[in-house]
């Protein structure tokens, strides 16, 4: 004769299933640096230097970070040139020497930012 015993974690498992986490203010903090990092494709090395640049600027740090990112030459390319139908494409034509600034080719992204400045 068979008994089956009693597993009292199969039932728990399906109540937690339907229940949400509340994030911390850390986690929403990293969950938004993550997507910008992802939507800008920065990494984090260069990421950290943008935002310590935002917070050195006297506007409000957010305002400056998002302005740093945005006036990155491969989302320039991106957004007002409408060279590039994705942002990942607009960094390659920019890597690989296809946009010209000021009549010279140049493969950094940054180089747009320092000439509005």
């Amino acid at each position: 004769m068979y008994v089956a015993t009693q597993r009292p974690w199969i039932g728990q498992q399906e109540e937690l299933q339907g229940q949400t986490k509340k994030l911390t203010e850390y986690g929403m903090q990293l969950l938004e640096k993550q997507r910008l990092r992802a939507y800008y494709g920065v990494m984090e090395k260069q990421f950290t230097k943008y935002v310590k640049d935002a917070i050195k600027s006297p506007e409000q740090t957010g305002h400056a970070l998002i302005k740093t990112l945005e006036t990155r030459l491969d989302n320039l390319t991106y957004r007002m040139g409408g060279f590039a139908s994705s942002i990942r494409q607009a960094r390659q034509m920019v890597v690989h020497g296809h946009i010209l600034v000021n009549g010279k080719k140049d493969k950094y992204t940054i180089l747009f930012s320092r000439c509005w400045r």
